[in-house]
């Protein structure tokens, strides 16, 4: 395999959540990532650890997808699927969520903040919904009103990743997800996320949770990638349903087949 003009770059993240009732929890890690051709290798820094990667793993993303690797056990599994198997599990056993009644704004704030170095354009976002579980004609359960406030740092950075922030794809309300997409659409012309800062508050009337989470990237440079760098190895097999968090043995893989993504064991297009 050959080596190709790349960028590295060092991302952290912040996140806490609080609830009415209980103490806030925190979590923090940081991570390096080398990029090419679209295409970036994400591992935890020494002593980090994440919800969506464990000390001994890696992902591999483009704007398509992502997949997570384990090193001890050789095997491999696309998170989006894992993520929508878990939910399509918890649907089957509770109604259906609808968002309804969804309004968002968008402001440009004048600010210029710097980030790596380059100057920026600051959005913030407003979004709110009601979420619903609906159970009949005229029966209805939960009923909370959902708000994020995003606030997005865009900068035009040469071989940066599109999604260099948020490799890790997300599930979410199909009717929010849209709209989301749209944004992401119209904010192209400010270049690639370089900083985010996302507020999320779940109001039942009764109780409140409000989520956090900061990205930023804090440190990049140009550097030669290798094509070995953005594959997975040779004989790594798609671990089995469930095998992803609880820690899956050669012995329980399955062979790769077409809906394991494939791609991955061969270098990005240049």
């Amino acid at each position: 395999m050959t080596d190709r003009h790349g960028i590295t770059y060092r991302m952290q993240s912040h996140s806490s959540s609080r609830t009415t009732s209980a103490p806030a929890r925190e979590q923090a890690w940081t991570a390096t990532v080398l990029a090419a051709a679209g295409r970036g290798r994400l591992t935890l820094d020494d002593g980090a650890r994440a919800s969506f990667l464990k000390p001994g793993q890696f992902a591999l993303f483009d704007t398509l997808g992502a997949v997570v690797a384990d090193a001890q056990s050789r095997t491999y599994w696309d998170p989006s699927s894992r993520n929508a198997a878990r939910l399509a599990e918890v649907l089957a056993r509770t109604p259906s969520p609808t968002a309804t009644d969804i309004h968002h704004t968008v402001e440009v704030i004048a600010d210029h903040d710097s980030v790596i170095g380059r100057p920026t354009t600051h959005i913030r976002v407003r979004l709110s919904y009601k979420r619903s579980h609906v159970l009949g004609p005229a029966a209805e359960i939960d009923g909370a009103i959902v708000t994020t406030i995003k606030d997005l740092w865009f900068a035009h950075v040469p071989d940066l990743p599109e999604n260099a922030l948020t490799p890790m794809p997300a599930a979410g309300s199909d009717s929010v997800s849209r709209v989301w997409d749209e944004l992401r659409t119209r904010f192209r012309e400010y270049g690639v996320t370089v900083k985010a800062s996302t507020e999320l508050t779940v109001n039942t009337g009764l109780a409140s949770r409000t989520s956090t989470v900061r990205l930023e990237i804090t440190q990049i440079q140009t550097t030669s990638v290798s094509d070995a760098q953005l594959v997975l190895p040779d004989g790594y097999t798609e671990a089995p349903a469930g095998a992803a968090t609880q820690g899956a043995t050669a012995s329980d893989a399955t062979p790769p087949t077409h809906s394991s993504s494939p791609r991955w064991f061969h270098p990005p297009t240049p």
